[in-house]
């Protein structure tokens, strides 16, 4: 095969998907940040005036904007480096087992390629009030938590 004709071919494969990303992710990034300095009314874009910053020093006012903001940021900074060591210190220790080597691989990958509505109702079984964690702690004399119900709790419950 010739330059030209491998070009052409591989240009053929990469086109469709490059049309669906502008479609669906490019154009409507694009838009949001030229309607962010609008107040655009859906049901009558005709209203739409340009407003500038105005948006966004009124979101940075709103209470609950910055509560959102500043544990979005707690959630990153947790997060990520307790994963990102922990993936790695399990790797490690995965690693050097050598019986069960297959169970454990097995054990920590399924997670990943399981359902996510099927996780997300595991995860809801542990929280519960009713659930797996409370009866470990009510075995332990601690009364029952609010995991997932406490605005005090719900942060530290996730990461």
């Amino acid at each position: 095969m010739n330059k030209k004709r491998e070009s052409i071919m591989g240009m053929s494969f990469f086109g469709p998907a490059l049309v669906l990303l502008c479609v669906f992710l490019f154009i409507p990034m694009i838009l949001t940040l030229i309607f962010s300095f609008t107040d655009f009314f859906a049901l009558n874009p005709s209203l739409t005036h340009f407003t500038g910053l105005s948006n966004y020093f009124s979101i940075f006012k709103d209470e609950d904007f910055r509560l959102a903001f500043f544990n979005t940021w707690k959630f990153v900074l947790i997060i990520v480096p307790v994963q990102g060591l922990g993936a790695l210190g399990l790797a490690l220790l995965i690693n050097k087992v050598s019986h069960f080597k297959g169970y454990f691989k097995v054990a920590f990958f399924l997670p990943v390629v399981m359902s996510l509505a099927v996780v997300s109702t595991l995860w809801i079984q542990i929280f519960s009030p009713e659930g797996i964690l409370n009866a470990l702690l009510a075995h332990l004399g601690i009364a029952a938590q609010p995991f997932i119900n406490s605005s005090s709790q719900a942060l530290p419950g996730i990461l």
